[in-house]
């Protein structure tokens, strides 16, 4: 039942604030429920699924998600690299962190190598300064024909949370007007 009385809109409002100012975990405590790493690891699935750039902090926020199991969530995506690494790293298997670490950062270098390519092409071809990051972008793989992000919610994963599409176009703006990556 509900507490009754005409309270109702300040418990709203103080629902509202305690869930913008606290995980979900502290959320469930507040209200007396003590949530299981059952639980952690199916929202932690949710996260993956939904809001994979909030699985890195998600993990460091809590203890109570196994990290073998979390690990098994996480592995062979992408766009979860970083928490991956975070687990790997957890478990002791510093060497297997840091050899995912290193793949992610050449595969995301490759990605922007491409995309510096591509955009002074693209300058060379007379294109708007627009036209031309949207081209790179594209081209580079790292948005789809939309302009959206092309891995998962925030492209290719990164440790500051999938920020690679913005600073793709930050980088091959910058290289291709120091002429490193246009041909005259």
């Amino acid at each position: 039942g509900g507490g009754g009385g005409g309270g109702g809109g300040a418990d709203v409002a103080q629902e509202e604030q305690l869930c913008a100012d606290t995980t979900v975990a502290d959320a469930l405590r507040h209200r007396g429920v003590v949530p299981g790493p059952d639980t952690h690891l199916g929202y932690l699935q949710l996260l993956v699924r939904l809001r994979p750039r909030r699985v890195y902090s998600y993990l460091r926020s809590t203890d109570a998600c196994r990290s073998s199991e979390a690990l098994a969530e996480v592995s062979g995506r992408p766009e979860v690299a970083d928490a991956n690494a975070y687990l790997l790293e957890r478990l002791a298997r510093r060497q297997e962190a840091l050899d995912l670490v290193a793949q992610t950062l050449r595969t995301q270098l490759e990605a922007l190598r491409k995309a510096a390519t591509s955009f002074a092409r693209a300058s060379r071809l007379g294109l708007t300064e627009e036209a031309q990051r949207a081209r790179a972008l594209r081209e580079a793989g790292l948005v789809d024909d939309r302009g959206s992000a092309s891995a998962g919610e925030g492209g290719p994963a990164s440790a500051g949370g999938g920020a690679a599409p913005a600073l793709g176009a930050t980088a091959a703006a910058s290289m291709a007007d120091d002429g490193s990556g246009a041909g005259g």
